[in-house]
């Protein structure tokens, strides 16, 4: 039964006609490649999304570490250090944004090694502290003074006693300040005010 000639298949030829006579003058249209504003701007946005992603899986809400997006951030970053056309403006974004990932990779490292050697936050919260019942308050007979402990540090008074008996031990009481003693102690003092003026 021959064909019936219609619409769809005048169409259909004229298609198969357009497509033969376009593949001998086809122009191949290739992606254009994005900017280098856009591949900071994507590389910043990638960074702060594996933040996110690293924030989800330390909270425990992921099984595994985001190695995709880590390995996609590190693909953009040592595409863009290679780049010879980056203006000065560039360069500083992307040196900002190259020294905040690594921040990020130091901190994340570190938690990881921390969580592996079972010394980060666990993910179970610690049991509660058991609640002893309070003793009944005793009387003024039960009482007994609670044993002294010693002081993390000594009181002025106690090394007033140590530095008199060292003195008289080694039999400097009286003895007068020599004159490179004295300005061993000015030193000493001018070293102080310049540290002290230099942190506050």
């Amino acid at each position: 039964m021959p064909i019936r000639e219609n619409t769809f298949a005048r169409r259909a030829r004229e298609r198969e006609r357009e497509e033969s006579a376009a593949t001998s003058k086809r122009v191949v249209f290739r992606d254009q490649q994005p900017t280098i504003d856009e591949q900071l701007a994507r590389l910043e946005e990638d960074i702060r999304r594996l933040k996110v992603e690293f924030d989800i899986y330390f909270n425990g809400a992921a099984k595994r570490p985001p190695y995709d997006t880590k390995g996609r951030v590190d693909t953009l970053i040592k595409r863009l250090a290679d780049e010879r056309t980056l203006t000065f403006a560039q360069r500083y974004h992307y040196n900002s944004l190259a020294a905040r990932y690594n921040s990020f990779m130091q901190l994340w490292r570190r938690t990881m090694q921390e969580r592996e050697e079972g010394r980060g936050p666990s993910r179970r919260p610690a049991p509660a502290p058991r609640q002893e019942p309070e003793p009944a308050p005793a009387t003024q007979a039960e009482e007994q003074p609670a044993p002294k402990t010693a002081a993390l540090y000594p009181t002025s008074d106690e090394v007033r006693q140590q530095v008199r008996a060292n003195e008289s031990r080694l039999g400097h009481e009286n003895a007068p300040i020599g004159n490179r003693d004295w300005w061993y102690l000015v030193a000493a003092i001018a070293v102080g005010v310049i540290i002290a003026a230099l942190l506050l």
